[in-house]
């Protein structure tokens, strides 16, 4: 039994350290990508003021338009993974619902569900609630 339960804590330790791995590397992807957007961003602002004077064909710019909205369709897959890697690591962490104000203590749910019960019986008997059908 005690070999069991070293082994859980050992899964845990690594889930966790790959969690927090995941976590740093999603932050810093999204990091770069946004120096992408930026970089391309101002190539496109370029790209359009030669396009005005003639020094650059209108396929071009559309070229580097796409490059941009590509980047950008990077960067939102790269913060959806970061926001996936922080819920990962909060729920191996415990901290999940917390964190949302969700967490409820055992006591707290077995009363919620005893009031609805009684609620319940109390609306499928009529005399329970003071008026009777006689």
């Amino acid at each position: 039994m005690l070999l069991g339960l070293r082994d859980l804590e050992t899964q845990l330790g690594n889930s966790l350290r790959v969690a927090l791995k995941k976590f740093e590397f999603t932050r810093g992807a999204i990091a770069d990508h946004e120096a992408v957007i930026r970089l391309n961003q101002n190539l496109l602002e370029a790209e359009m003021a030669r396009l005005k004077v003639g020094r650059v064909e209108a396929r071009r710019v559309l070229e580097v338009e796409r490059d941009l909205l590509q980047a950008k369709l990077t960067s939102l897959a790269a913060s959806v993974g970061h926001h996936q890697a922080s819920i990962e690591l909060e729920a191996l962490e415990g901290s999940y619902l917390s964190k949302r104000g969700l967490e409820r203590s055992r006591h707290a749910v077995v009363d919620r569900a005893m009031h609805r019960e009684v609620s319940q019986t109390a609306s499928d008997d009529p005399s329970v609630s003071g008026f009777s059908t006689k």
